[in-house]
């Protein structure tokens, strides 16, 4: 006799008793809510063969949740945790039962929880070592309340015949119902009238095939037939046009008249009603279009999006549940045995290719982990597994080592100042978000109060202070000033007033420290980090992680390591000192400009390349990238020099004037004086702040002289 056989036969010899009523002192009383019947229950698994959509999602849900690879763990009393490859109870799961197999014992149980909102599963064999795994019918089980324990048992209903079983001999898997907590609630319930007007729709198109498509009317006669004359006509009638077969048939009637009713499935709009129900069926159950194979506005990358929304939220929550039902299991055999799955959400490629390059940027991953991140496989030789070496500090330096026009040494000092100081930033910011976060643990479980949960949502986030500007702001702004500040003296040494270039500076710094920490700012930097804390968060809850477990990946986060502070720190001083350099300039008088990179094998950027080759430039032109100075991108080397335009070249037939020579014109350019040649100047400058107003200017010529705001007559 099989394991079934027996314990049918003992099912035989006990009857189940009644379920008690749901009244004081039980914990039914408590709920007053409805339950599902049976009934309601049989019509949802009844509407899985009859709703072709319904169908095609259920399924797609339910094959995929049972193609996931499960593993069994063993749990050490130091939290470590090691595999267990050979156990009674994965030969449990695997075998489920002599006559079900592992995938079709996990595809049946969840069909009837995503038809039914419950599933059963009954345990047979001893009471320390269960034997076999069987699925049990849904609309067949009823739960029996115990005043005190919640679960008295359960009873199993075939027809007239009840029978009863114990607690411990069934494992309840449920999507809650806010009604009823003995049983759960599936979409299908949301759906009951979409899904019987799709029956009614699909039942409508048979038949308007079936009795006789287009010819669709009444028949109109001038006389009053027998019972004899109307019987053979209907005979006729249905023998020539009815069916699909003598569709559209011409209609010969002897004595009477046919009208069309012009009544069609057009009118009706059956086909918009259909789609309507199959869109009503995959936003029930969350599925995107494109996973059904549906591909009405579907590109690649939405595809792919949609397959990791699939994963992420479809699947892995239905495992979660798995998980815990199958460790209900395993406490059976040990309480430190423990199941879990192979996560099914693909790897986000963006996210690795992100990885792979602050691995890079940080010297933190060796050659072979960074293609492994992008899905290579590993290098030939020597050199793959080894951490490169740390970076020389990078240099904003010229050619020339000893070139000081290009980053003066006070500037890079500067450098290492804003790169602490935003480490101090980025590491306050990261404690304060922990401390923020530790409340949100500790919330006690409504049925258990002696236990708590560590489950923190998106949603806690949004009391979180996210105002970068009134946190650190005046700081930055300070910061920045000093950078303009040291790029521009360097640049024009006691030329100008030191007032004038903290003026100059104050306003650069005001106008970039808010587009670097202001909500509305064009490179809001919080903005950066708060997508990235909920990305981690999102993650965290996906995979069940603990506060624990979110802190440490928070603060091992790229976003707030010392490497983005050296970020940060390179590309605003690198910025202070190219705008620095040209507030210089143009106060000098310069009007042209050219792009120097390093020269050397580390330039890779095609930007500086193609802007170095454009040569010599308009002083208020963009270079052929759209920058109007350094950098050029992150972490940039380059530089940008600036000279005046000599003096174009005299032809033969020119105006009869000296050429001026080239250390003439350089004396003349350092002392702010004009070139003088007969009745024509060679340059002609405003005598109050050397601003150069024309070249090759007549005697008597007068200019606007923007600064001083008054003419001025060479």
């Amino acid at each position: 006799m099989t394991i079934i056989g027996g314990l049918l036969d003992t099912f035989m010899q006990k009857a189940a008793p009644e379920r008690p009523p749901q009244g004081a002192g039980s914990f039914g009383g408590l709920f007053t809510g409805s339950s599902m019947t049976s009934q309601s229950t049989l019509a949802n698994l009844n509407t899985y063969g009859a709703v072709p959509w319904l169908f095609a999602v259920v399924s797609r849900i339910a094959t995929a949740v049972a193609s996931v690879e499960w593993h069994l763990y063993q749990r050490a009393p130091n939290g470590e945790r090691e595999e267990v490859t050979e156990h009674p109870l994965i030969e449990l799961f695997e075998g489920a039962n002599p006559f079900t197999s592992d995938f079709t014992f996990t595809e049946t149980f969840q069909q009837h929880l995503e038809l039914a909102g419950n599933a059963y599963w009954m345990l047979v064999g001893t009471a320390r070592e269960p034997l076999e795994l069987w699925p049990l019918r849904p609309d067949r089980v009823r739960a029996i309340p115990h005043p005190a324990e919640f679960i008295g048992g359960w009873e199993y209903v075939i027809g007239s015949l009840r029978l009863r079983l114990e607690p411990e001999e069934v494992v309840h898997l449920a999507m809650p119902s806010p009604l009823d907590p003995y049983i759960g609630m599936s979409p299908v319930r949301s759906l009951a009238v979409d899904l019987d007007a799709e029956k009614k729709a699909a039942q409508w198109s048979r038949n308007f095939y079936e009795n006789g498509t287009t010819i669709s009317g009444f028949i109109e006669t001038d006389e009053t037939w027998d019972d004899a004359q109307y019987e053979r006509f209907l005979v006729h009638w249905k023998a020539e046009h009815r069916g699909v077969a003598n569709a559209h048939k011409v209609a010969i009637l002897e004595h009477a008249k046919f009208h069309e009713a012009k009544y069609t499935q057009r009118d009706m709009q059956f086909d918009a009603t259909r789609r309507l129900t199959r869109d009503l069926v995959f936003g029930a159950y969350g599925i995107h279009p494109s996973i059904m194979g549906v591909s009405e506005s579907v590109n690649r990358a939405n595809a792919e999006a949609a397959e990791v929304h699939f994963a992420r939220w479809l699947v892995k929550p239905r495992l979660v549940r798995i998980r815990g039902a199958r460790n209900k299991v395993a406490r059976i055999f040990d309480d430190k045995l423990e199941w879990d799955f192979d996560n099914p959400v693909p790897q986000d490629r963006e996210h690795r290719l992100r990885m792979a390059e602050v691995g890079f940027d940080t010297k933190s991953l060796t050659l072979d982990e960074r293609r492994a991140l992008l899905d290579h496989d590993k290098i030939d030789g020597d050199g793959g597994d080894e951490l490169p070496a740390a970076p020389a500090p990078l240099q904003l330096s010229a050619k020339a080592a000893d070139d000081a026009d290009i980053k003066p040494q006070p500037v890079d000092t500067q450098e290492d100042r804003v790169g602490t100081a935003w480490a101090r930033r980025l590491r306050s910011e990261v404690d304060a978000l922990v401390a923020y976060l530790e409340p949100f643990t500790g919330r006690r479980i409504r049925l258990n109060p002696k236990r708590f949960t560590e489950k923190i949502e998106i949603g806690d986030l949004d009391g979180y202070d996210w105002d970068w500007w009134a946190k650190y702001g005046k700081d930055v702004v300070a910061e920045l000033t000093e950078s303009f500040s040291l790029s521009m003296l360097a640049a024009v040494g006691s030329e100008v007033l030191t007032d004038e270039v903290q003026r100059v500076a104050g306003v650069y710094a005001e106008h970039r420290a808010a587009q670097l920490l202001q909500v509305t700012g064009d490179m809001n930097l919080a903005s950066a980090t708060r997508q990235r804390v909920r990305e981690l968060v999102a993650q965290s809850i996906t995979d069940g992680q603990s506060l624990g477990q979110l802190s440490r990946a928070l603060r091992e986060d790229f976003v707030f390591s010392r490497g983005r502070a050296e970020r940060i720190a390179r590309t605003e001083t690198a910025t202070a000192l190219g705008q620095g350099q040209k507030q210089a300039a143009i106060h000098q008088g310069r009007d042209q400009k050219r792009w120097v990179s390093q020269g050397d094998d580390r330039v890779n950027q095609p930007i500086c390349a193609t802007n170095e080759a454009q040569g010599w430039v308009g002083v208020a032109d963009a270079f052929q990238s759209g920058h109007d100075t350094i950098p050029g991108h992150v972490q940039c080397r380059c530089t940008v020099i600036y000279r005046t335009a000599p003096l174009p070249e005299l032809t033969e037939g020119a105006a009869m004037r000296d050429v001026v020579t080239a250390s003439f014109v350089a004396a003349a350019h350092e002392h702010d004086e004009s070139v003088v040649n007969g009745n024509v100047l060679a340059e002609f400058r405003c005598p109050e702040d050397g601003l150069l107003l024309g070249k090759d200017v007549a005697v008597g010529t007068s200019f606007y002289c923007r600064k001083c705001k008054v003419e001025r007559t060479a």
